[in-house]
Formats: structure tokens, sequence, C-alpha cells
């Protein structure tokens, strides 16, 4: 029991671990998107074209935007469109922002256009966009917190008990019935953590 238990804890943080990181990359990608395509905006203006601009941008950011778009410009040098690159980087980072961002780049070379203005109306949408998650955050906060508290009050019971009469819930793990239970208590506990995840997270 001791083993499966210390597994499963070292998979859950681990994976807890690399999914907070994970999500830290994708907000500070997001955060830095909107100031990244008015730089190339500007560029744009300049005289550079959208290869050279986006290069000019990416060179010395140490950002995520940054390092995913050089990631996109040595992809393209080895001979992919700069456009596909361009949606891989939204796929890798879940970004809907910049993947709309590459779709008004495909129409604005099928049918011409100011590609700089279109820039810019994207870069004020994600702008806009960001300002609506924030609200929306700040207004779930209360439910979120909510959720953790109910998920953590039944973890917090059983590790009371368990100093203070482990007699009493030691019928978990030395009966079999009680083994059937556990297992029912802790899918559970999993599935009404899931749904309260996703009852208080809204989509923008």
């Amino acid at each position: 029991m001791a083993l499966i238990v210390g597994v499963l804890f070292a998979w859950l943080l681990t994976k807890w671990f690399l999914d907070r990181r994970e999500a830290r990359n994708r907000k500070d990608f997001e955060t830095e998107l909107p100031d990244f395509l008015l730089l190339i905006a500007s560029s744009l203006r300049t005289g550079l074209s959208f290869a050279q601009g986006l290069d000019s941008a990416a060179a010395d950011g140490q950002g995520q935007v940054s390092r995913q778009m050089r990631r996109a410009l040595r992809e393209s040098q080895m001979g992919a469109p700069i456009e596909q690159s361009l949606m891989r980087v939204s796929e890798r980072m879940e970004s809907e922002d910049l993947k709309w961002t590459v779709v008004a780049l495909s129409i604005q070379r099928e049918v011409g256009g100011n590609l700089s203005n279109v820039l810019e109306t994207a870069a004020k949408t994600v702008q806009s966009r960001a300002e609506l998650r924030r609200e929306i955050r700040t207004l779930s906060a209360e439910g979120k917190l909510s959720g953790w508290i109910l998920a953590a009050m039944p973890v917090g019971i059983f590790l009371y008990m368990l100093v203070a009469n482990p007699e009493y819930v030691a019928f978990f793990w030395t009966q079999t019935i009680g083994l059937v239970c556990l297992g029912a208590i802790v899918v559970a506990f999993v599935v009404g953590v899931l749904w309260m995840r996703k009852l208080v997270k809204i989509e923008v």
C-alpha cells in the first residue's frame, strides 16, 4: 500500500509541476503576444517584409513568444511555409489568439491589404481578450476557492482520523469491502474535483 501510494504521489507531483510550468509558459506567451505583434507591425512600416520583421522582433527577445518565433523561423528556413510554422506554434502553446492571427495573415496574403493594419487589429483584439480573461478569473476566484476547500475537507478529515483513531479507518485497507469502498471514494473524489474545475472554467 505504501509503495502504491508513494508511486502515485510521485507521479501526481511530477505531473502537477510540469502542468504548472506549461501553464505559466502559455500565460507568459499570451501576455507577450500583443506587444510582439505591434512590434512586427512597426517593422513593416519601416519597409521590412513580414519574415524580416518577424526575425527582427524575435532576434533579441528572451520571452516565450520570442523563443517560439525563433523556432518557427528555423522551421521556415528549412523549407516549411511560415504560416504552417506559426500554426504549429499556436498548437504547442494552445493559443487561440495566435491561431486566429495566422488565419488573418493567410487571408491577407490571398486578398491583399495592409498587413501592418491587420497585425495592429489582431494585437488590439488579443489585448481585449486578455482583459476579459483577467476579469473572468477575478469573478471565478471565489468559486475556485470554494472548490479547493470542498476537495480538501474529506482529505483533512481522513488524515485527522488516521492520527486520532487509526483503528477506525484501518477498515479501508484491512478488509476487502474496505478496499472496494476506498477505491469508490477515490474515483468519486477525482470525478468531483474535475467536475468542480469544469464548472468554474470559462472559455473566452
